[in-house]
Parts: structure tokens; C-alpha cells; sequence
């Protein structure tokens, strides 16, 4: 049988590897959302996904399935790249707060947007 993935290191051991990975890349998309913006978050996804196609190729990473990317594979992803990189040639904007006049009591320091449900029960 297959007793190497029992035995040395035990399975016990990939599952911590495992965790560890996943709970980095969360703390690390918390932490580019928090002190960076979300914009971040996207362009380290594409990356991921490039990197993913690339190493997909190599069989010392992907194994036995791995497969040479076709034309169209490496079109899209470098369309994918370019795209989040245009995207990230646009300044990014927030809210600007409002100026408090002392007359408004719910706690809200940014300009409130009226929708049209609220203009039509007036």
C-alpha cells in the first residue's frame, strides 16, 4: 500500500503547514485592506493567479497533470495583468466628511445620499 503519507511526517504536520498558509494569506489581505486599500487585494490576487498558471506548467510543482499553457492561456493572462494595472492607474477617492453643524443627532460624519424611495414619501 501507500503508507508514506501516514507515516513520515504525519498527516498531523501537512495540516498545520496547511493552516499556517491559509492564516497568512488572511491576516495578509486584512492587513493590505486595512493599512493599503482593496485595490491591493485585487492586483496580490491576479499575481496569484499568473504565478498559479506559470508554476502549473512546471510537473516538479503541478505533478503529472501538470501542462504547457496554450496561446490563448498566456493571452489571458496577460490581459488579466494589464487590466488590473489600468485599474490601478485611477487615484482612488473616499468619502469626505461633513462638516457638523451641532443639528444632526444620528452620529453620521459623512454627507448622506438621498435615495428616490425616501424623495417620493415626502
Amino acid at each position: 500500500g501507500d503508507e508514506a503519507c501516514a507515516s513520515s511526517p504525519s498527516p498531523l504536520f501537512w495540516f498545520f503547514i496547511y493552516l499556517f498558509f491559509c492564516v497568512s494569506f488572511q491576516v495578509l489581505g486584512l492587513w493590505l485592506t486595512k493599512y493599503l486599500s482593496a485595490v491591493w487585494i485585487m492586483v496580490a490576487a491576479v499575481l496569484c493567479l499568473d504565478l498559479t498558471n506559470v508554476f502549473g506548467m512546471m510537473p516538479f510543482l503541478a505533478g503529472g497533470g501538470a501542462q504547457v499553457m496554450s496561446v490563448n492561456d498566456w493571452l489571458a493572462t496577460a490581459l488579466a495583468s494589464v487590466a488590473i494595472w489600468v485599474y490601478s492607474f485611477e487615484s482612488e477617492t473616499r468619502a469626505s466628511p461633513e462638516i457638523d453643524h451641532g443639528n444632526d443627532d444620528d452620529g453620521d460624519d459623512y454627507a448622506a445620499t438621498s435615495s428616490a424611495s425616501e424623495e417620493s414619501d415626502e
